[in-house]
């Protein structure tokens, strides 16, 4: 499995929005946030340039929104 972070799609502010997601590749990834957001009834609004991989490789903090708008 690989990990994904995306904080660019649409959320129900303009504040900022930000998700971690676990999937086998990146159409997953894309194709599960979608799934994600249209569940609490928000757009499908993820694409696959929005998304960076997380290497599990070496020691990382990656903060996703730290409140600033």
């Amino acid at each position: 499995m690989r990990i994904w972070h995306n904080n660019q799609f649409d959320g129900f502010y303009p504040v900022g929005t930000a998700a971690v997601v676990v999937a086998e590749n990146l159409d997953f990834a894309v194709n599960m946030l979608n799934r994600q957001l249209k569940m609490i009834g928000l757009p499908e609004s993820a694409e696959h340039s929005q998304f960076t991989e997380i290497s599990t490789n070496e020691r990382a903090a990656i903060i996703l929104n730290d409140g600033n708008y």
